[in-house]
């Protein structure tokens, strides 16, 4: 489970279609890698999207989706850079994103009345993502957090990155503390990029 978070619309521009337009290529850039991973976004609403990986469609163990969530959140703030640069050749001041990436129980299924039916998205990883996200904001503008959980099932992959401060924190909802990891850099790509972000 990913979740992810645009921070600095609004703070330069007073055009609401100049914010919207930001916000609809951040939004694309997000989509495109997201879906080249294996994710599938399960909830969007103003500046906060959450991507879940290794539910159906396509059903993959903790260790892999794991590695996806955590190599699409690299990918996304290499593509943050780039469309920072041209939104600066715009004159438009940059953006920044905050992300967290959570491994545990998800469930996924249909809740509501008959005709009004939606698919919700429920569970200890969706809790923590979330959560973690406002401890994303303070770490800089272009945080990767992984819940220890997260960091575990990633395994031998652990080399692919390189990790920086590991705290514990209270997370709103998830009992207890929460061990939390940032991820710095990587040292290896899962996928290449395609050109489309």
């Amino acid at each position: 489970m990913l979740a992810l978070e645009v921070r600095g619309l609004g703070e330069a521009e007073e055009d609401p279609d100049v914010l919207v337009r930001g916000l609809q290529e951040c939004l694309a850039m997000v989509a495109a890698i997201m879906v080249r991973h294996g994710g599938s976004i399960a909830r969007a609403g103003g500046t906060t999207v959450v991507v879940q990986f290794g539910l159906p469609p396509t059903v993959v163990p903790p260790a892999v989706s794991a590695l996806q969530a955590t190599h699409a959140a690299m990918d996304v703030v290499e593509g943050m850079r780039t469309l920072n640069e041209e939104r600066l050749d715009r004159g438009l001041g940059p953006l920044q994103i905050g992300q967290a990436v959570a491994t545990g129980d998800l469930i996924l299924g249909s809740l509501g009345a008959e005709g009004q039916a939606y698919q919700a998205l429920l569970g200890d990883a969706l809790t923590a993502a979330e959560g973690m996200l406002a401890i994303a904001r303070e770490a800089g503008p272009a945080a990767v957090l992984i819940s220890e959980e997260t960091y575990r099932s990633l395994g031998s992959a652990q080399r692919q990155f390189v990790f920086g401060r590991f705290g514990r924190a209270q997370v709103r909802g998830v009992a207890g503390d929460l061990g939390i990891h940032e991820v710095r850099d990587r040292l290896a790509r899962l996928v290449e990029p395609t050109g489309e972000e």
